[in-house]
């Protein structure tokens, strides 16, 4: 998590989370599920960075309530 957010330098870093069941069931119909990574090296990632939300992100919560947060930010607003 760290690299991206050096290489895209966002405004704002929020981290949309949502049950961890619904992330498998999506994550594997997706043809890169296997991709840089195993399906259970992607949940270890993400499980480390909600462990480290409150130093990562400015944000962290419900997807629903993010689009809500979105939705109200400036237009050009770089999001990551």
């Amino acid at each position: 998590m760290d690299q991206y957010i050096e290489a895209f330098q966002p405004d704002v870093k929020l981290l949309f989370v949502r049950h961890p069941e619904h992330n498998l069931a999506s994550l594997k119909k997706k043809f890169y599920a296997g991709v840089a990574g195993s399906v259970d090296e992607k949940f270890k990632a993400l499980e480390d960075a909600y462990r480290r939300r409150d130093s990562l992100f400015d944000e962290v919560g419900s997807v629903s309530y993010h689009i809500r947060v979105v939705q109200s930010l400036p237009p050009k607003t770089r999001v990551v």
